[in-house]
């Protein structure tokens, strides 16, 4: 069974509680679906941009110049969680 609901909803919770009746007219239970529009679209992308790459000099923990290769990166979604 399936149903739809022709009507445009705008943003926020919808609440929908539903009961089935058959054929014979035995009611069921009711059950409830809470449904959130979001509209809102997300945050354009960002880019980052590299302005520099030097060889490692020697072993210093200020001049910020390693031989460690690997780019980390790390986002957070609304919320606060992380991607």
């Amino acid at each position: 069974m399936s149903y739809a609901d022709g009507r445009t909803l705008t943003d926020g919770t919808w609440n929908y509680t539903v009961r089935v009746v058959d054929l014979a007219g035995n009611v069921g239970q009711t059950a409830t679906q809470n449904v959130v529009v979001d509209t809102t679209s997300p945050e354009a992308a960002k880019s980052i941009t590299i302005t520099g790459i030097s060889d490692d000099t020697g072993a210093s923990s200020s001049d910020f110049i390693t031989s460690d290769t690997t780019l980390n990166r790390a986002r957070r979604a609304g919320g606060g969680a992380r991607r």
